[in-house]
């Protein structure tokens, strides 16, 4: 499963960094965040959000310090709140993109907007099939 995450990363990368600006690399952060131990997708992460700065030209660490607050945020979320419910990911997701995109794009369209969402929904759907999240702190347990 971790090389088809650093796949879908590496195309996730080039995708957004010289065809269409579509938050992609952050609905991979996410989705490495979620499958992978905390240490593991820190590292990932951090790789990511440098390639991510060195293949789009911005200032180093911007996208690395942005994905690790996103990593951070989701270990609190998953502590306080059922994160094995879709919805709940779905909806969190969906936010972080639409703050990346504002944050660094500068855009907000509605023709962006609605293409950021197909393919939030697309990539989400297709990695929660075939790769469903093994989320294991729960905070009710009997």
């Amino acid at each position: 499963m971790k090389y088809f995450l650093f796949i879908f990363i590496f195309l996730g990368l080039l995708v957004e960094s010289t065809l269409y600006p579509l938050p992609l690399a952050v609905i991979f952060a996410f989705m490495v965040s979620l499958h992978l131990d905390q240490k593991e997708a820190s590292a990932i992460v951090f790789i990511e959000g440098v390639a991510l700065d060195l293949f789009s030209f911005r200032i180093l660490g911007t996208d690395s310090l942005i994905f690790l607050l996103l990593l951070l945020f989701l270990s609190i979320f998953r502590q306080k709140m059922h994160a094995g419910r879709a919805l709940y990911r779905l909806v969190l997701l969906m936010s972080a993109c639409l703050f990346y995109s504002v944050f660094f794009y500068k855009i907000f369209s509605v023709g962006y907007i609605t293409t950021a969402i197909l393919s939030i929904l697309g990539i989400f759907i297709f990695i929660e099939r075939f790769f469903p999240a093994g989320i294991t702190n729960k905070r009710l347990s009997l």
